[in-house]
């Protein structure tokens, strides 16, 4: 069998944020209440931030700004011990 393999390149011309994924999060944390979640309300508001950060770097077209496996695995979403669920400080 002879298959061919051709390079393809997409050409992203609209590159507008389309979807804020913290506030729809942060909107999903609040619904379990009566009252909007401020920014400093609690840790898992903390931890939301530290998920779309994360998820922004991983997730950077240009492949020098994203950030490394080693640095993800080391990212606070998952070092940081006042929001991290399996603590025992």
């Amino acid at each position: 069998m002879n298959v061919n393999v051709k390079e393809k390149m997409t050409v992203l011309s609209d590159m507008r944020v389309m979807r804020d994924l913290q506030s729809e999060l942060l909107l999903g944390q609040s619904a379990s209440s009566s009252r909007r979640v401020c920014d400093s309300d609690s840790a898992a508001v903390r931890k939301v931030k530290q998920l779309t950060d994360l998820l922004d770097r991983m997730l950077a077209l240009d492949s020098e700004k994203r950030i490394s496996i080693s640095d993800a695995l080391h990212h606070p979403f998952f070092t940081d011990s006042e929001t991290h669920p399996h603590s025992h400080t």
